[in-house]
């Protein structure tokens, strides 16, 4: 399934770990509600400028696909900032787990509106995935409810997002990457403003919050991307599955989290309802 294209896949799992990770240990430095911005404003100037020094910037491309920018700008949009603000509930291996809800979802899409091949296997493993989700999701704090909603919520937004990005696949990498970077980023600002979150960084959050925006998004984003042009989607999904067992390795050794029996038993069937679902497009 990945054989010349096990380097991306091994890079982009080490990375993609890292996600909820970064916006835990952001949280006491700013505002969740407007770090998100702030990241992917960074990550934006930053492709902005290759893509100018590289004469490769054509608006021609924002023009054609101007809805379709728009779109998935406020779908990431959306899903950032609630993953963000979740992580001040959830720790992050919990979150990443819960985070598998991507999985039925992706599914879905696949078969339904990418014409992916469907087998009953792929219906007894979605069931199961979203069993381990809920599992995961009933906590018996209200905080850990509220958490997980945000990010089954955040979750449903990117795999939207995701799909779209398979199904319009035409654009050069370069200037798909850089507008999907600016409308997310003007989404950001535009979800900062309204809960009037919109404040200047601290001395003490910048050097994380430039770290986080070459990690998390120029780096991670860019092998995501370049992963889900050449598998199908719900290959593309499977490979991620294992990022959660790394990110709850990193709640653990950085926040002293350790997993509930709960969380355990809730991944191991989400783990299980992943590798059912998608053995027969590995």
């Amino acid at each position: 399934m990945v054989d010349r294209n096990t380097p991306i896949v091994l890079i982009l799992l080490f990375l993609d770990s890292f996600h909820f990770v970064f916006a835990r240990l952001l949280s006491p430095l700013i505002s969740p509600r407007i770090s998100g911005f702030y990241v992917m404003g960074m990550a934006t100037l930053v492709i902005g400028g290759y893509a100018i020094a590289t004469h490769q910037l054509n608006f021609g491309v924002l023009r054609k696909h101007l809805g379709f920018f728009v779109l998935i700008g406020l779908l990431i949009g959306g899903s950032t900032n609630l993953t963000y603000v979740a992580v001040d509930y959830v720790d992050p291996g919990t979150a990443a787990l819960i985070s598998q809800l991507s999985i039925p979802i992706s599914i879905m899409l696949s078969v339904i509106w990418l014409k992916e091949q469907f087998t009953r296997i792929k219906v007894v493993g979605a069931v199961l995935a979203m069993v381990g989700a809920v599992i995961i999701a009933l906590q018996p704090s209200d905080f850990f409810r509220i958490g997980s909603l945000m990010i089954v919520i955040a979750t449903t937004l990117y795999t939207f997002h995701t799909a779209l990005v398979k199904r319009n696949g035409d654009v050069d990498f370069v200037n798909f990457f850089f507008f999907r970077l600016l409308f997310t980023t003007l989404a950001l600002f535009s979800f900062s403003a309204v809960q009037n979150a919109v404040v200047w960084p601290s001395a003490a959050a910048w050097p994380l919050l430039i770290l986080v925006a070459g990690v998390d998004i120029v780096l991670s984003r860019v092998l995501f991307y370049m992963a889900l042009r050449r598998l199908h989607l719900s290959a593309h999904t499977l490979i991620l599955t294992l990022s959660p067992v790394i990110a709850t390795a990193w709640s653990f050794a950085l926040f002293g989290v350790v997993p509930t029996v709960q969380q355990i038993v809730g991944g191991m069937v989400v783990l299980a309802g992943v590798l059912l679902a998608t053995r027969k497009t590995a």
